[in-house]
């Protein structure tokens, strides 16, 4: 698979779990996230998933900063994310992810996020 298809999917993947509807949808949300998935939140909290678990709205508006997106092979089928977003409050996150491919399906396994202070 060339990296920059690997790029424009998982580019799409991080926009699509910052949807409203899917963050609310316990299957939607089922269907991107791995059995694993640990994040270490900006407020310093550690999250597990655990199944049936709904993220709630994006209620900051947050948004990825297009020109700030980076993928890195890790294996075979594991790559990491890097970028910033930013949010209608002007709040700066650098946030790091990690996606792994399950047959056809990427499913995030890995996420932090950390405020950028001005």
């Amino acid at each position: 698979m060339k990296s920059c298809t690997v790029q424009k999917a998982l580019f799409q993947m991080e926009n699509h779990l910052l949807k409203d509807d899917i963050r609310n949808n316990t299957e939607e949300i089922k269907k991107c996230i791995h059995k694993d998935f640990i994040e270490l939140t900006t407020s310093g909290n550690v999250y597990k998933y655990s199944k049936g678990d709904k993220f709630g709205p994006n209620i900051n508006k947050t948004f990825i900063v297009d020109d700030s997106f980076d993928v890195r092979r890790l294996s075979f089928n594991l790559y990491q994310v890097i970028y910033k977003t930013n949010n209608i409050d002007g709040d700066i996150v650098n946030r790091s992810s990690i996606w792994k491919k399950h047959f056809s399906n990427w499913k995030i396994i890995f996420h932090q996020g950390t405020r950028v202070r001005l």
